[in-house]
């Protein structure tokens, strides 16, 4: 965790291209599932539901959201600008369907009346204390019966903590604004949501060191 470290934007903008391949091959055979398994935590409607995705990359996860829910509208935000254009040649045909916003989702203004927040690979430049802040402010963005889906990157507790205490030799701010990795163990992701008022918090898929959670609000 020592050197220099590139903005969050700047990391993403430079990794655009072949970011696709890079989850591939960081999955290998779980790539598909994984993207699968975030899909399935949406429920099958026809309905126009509200779905925020913080983080949203290329939309990796999007092909299997619409099949589960074709008229599911997405907000898709995102700090990098190279993300969202691809995002955008992918699902040129997904019209009113998707709206793309360049913007650091820490400073978003989260409006409540959600659905669905997904983030896929992306809270884990957080640190407990900031994440923590932040599950608050999606637990409040929700409908009442709204739902949270997170996967991402975990570790052990044993390595939770080897990672919190290498952050010392870092030297640029610890504020989610640069592409630190702060990967946090299942326990400590759990404890954390449910300080933030979640009341029943699922692992629905773990494998290796990336799990997804569903979070229900109520």
């Amino acid at each position: 965790m020592s050197g220099k470290s590139e903005s969050m934007a700047e990391f993403f903008d430079h990794r655009a291209q072949g970011y696709d391949a890079h989850m591939r091959h960081t999955l290998g055979e779980d790539f598909v599932d994984y993207y699968e398994s975030v899909a399935r935590s949406f429920h099958v409607t026809d309905q126009p539901v509200k779905v925020l995705d913080l983080g949203a990359g290329t939309g990796l996860e999007l092909d299997a959201l619409w099949r589960r829910a074709p008229q599911a509208q997405v907000t898709a935000i995102d700090v990098s600008p190279g993300m969202l254009r691809r995002l955008q040649m992918k699902y040129s045909e997904a019209g009113e369907r998707l709206t793309p916003i360049e913007a650091d989702y820490l400073q978003y203004p989260l409006t409540p009346g959600w659905d669905y927040i997904v983030s896929v690979m992306s809270l884990h430049h957080l640190l407990p204390d900031l994440k923590g802040a932040f599950y608050r402010r999606l637990w409040g963005a929700l409908k009442p019966t709204g739902r949270f889906i997170e996967a991402d990157y975990v570790v052990s507790p044993s390595e939770e903590i080897r990672i919190l205490e290498a952050l010392e030799t870092v030297e640029a701010p610890l504020d989610g604004t640069y592409h630190i990795d702060v990967p946090l163990s299942l326990p400590r992701q759990i404890q954390l949501l449910e300080q933030a008022g979640f009341v029943r918090v699922r692992v629905m898929w773990h494998r290796k060191e990336a799990a997804i959670l569903v979070c229900e609000k109520q």
